[in-house]
């Protein structure tokens, strides 16, 4: 993934129809929750930076939330955070501050359980096997991954991209329709709501530390643009992609946000 562009914004409003949920536990920390419309449509995983990832979809992960005065200009693609859809879009986000990004990435599908899961690989590799259900990880929908960087100091940044719904839900037309779209109109810029957790495990087994030790986690829940998304994976194209990176919601902090944007810039 490449980040173009970067800007900070306060933005959003109380009646989005998108929300964030937290539970709090006795020490301050529980899970998170991604709400479309009232309803719970993906677990973001426990605010601790010693727990391992999770995105977990869930039953009111069933729809995009597109935002219909937009859809020509995401059609034809966004060149810029200063273009007035950047504005219409962030309008419709949950209240808040937001680190706006403008990037393309070059995507590849992966399933639960499946070659390049990253809860199977990546995860294992640094945690282990879950010492109560003794199973990786399943996020219960196939996802996206758009590249991996080394940070140094023993650190790793991932990027996923995770649609609302699989895509077997998806109604495609022919290839060469989709060919002919992005010949015509180019290739257009999906939207999502993001989340960076940086990951570490608290203990590991043998004397020397795992390398690498930390997973940099930049997870892009997708909310307009699925159709774009699975057409850029089937012809191996860059995806533009707008994203709004919630810091309230993160599991880092703007100085962590900042120092992984630099290491996908060009």
């Amino acid at each position: 993934m490449r980040i173009l562009e970067s800007q900070s914004m306060s933005i959003g409003r109380p009646d989005s129809r998108l929300k964030f949920e937290a539970e709090r536990g006795p020490v301050g920390i529980g899970n998170r929750y991604l709400l479309i419309d009232g309803k719970r449509a993906f677990n973001l995983g426990v605010d601790c930076q010693t727990c391992s990832l999770l995105f977990e979809r869930l039953p009111g992960a069933n729809q995009s939330v597109e935002i219909e005065e937009t859809a020509e200009a995401l059609r034809n693609g966004i060149g810029s955070l200063s273009e007035t859809v950047v504005q219409t879009v962030s309008a419709g986000l949950p209240e808040g501050q937001y680190l706006a990004l403008l990037g393309e990435a070059t995507v590849r599908l992966v399933y639960p359980k499946g070659k390049g899961d990253y809860f199977c690989e990546d995860q294992i590799a640094l945690w282990g096997e879950d010492k109560f259900w003794c199973l990786p990880h399943d996020p219960r929908i196939p996802y996206f991954r758009s590249g991996e960087s080394n940070m140094g100091g023993s650190r790793r940044l991932f990027n996923f991209i995770v649609p609302m719904y699989p895509t077997k839900w998806i109604t495609f037309k022919p290839f060469s329709v989709y060919e002919g779209e992005l010949r015509e109109n180019g290739r257009g810029t999906a939207v999502a709501l993001s989340i960076l957790d940086v990951r570490s495990p608290a203990d590991w087994d043998g004397d020397e530390a795992p390398d690498p030790l930390e997973h940099w986690c930049f997870t892009h829940y997708l909310i307009d643009g699925h159709h774009k998304l699975h057409a850029a994976s089937e012809a191996g194209r860059p995806l533009s992609i707008l994203s709004f990176v919630a810091l309230a919601q993160s599991a880092s902090n703007p100085d962590q946000v900042q120092e992984a944007i630099s290491f996908l810039r060009p």
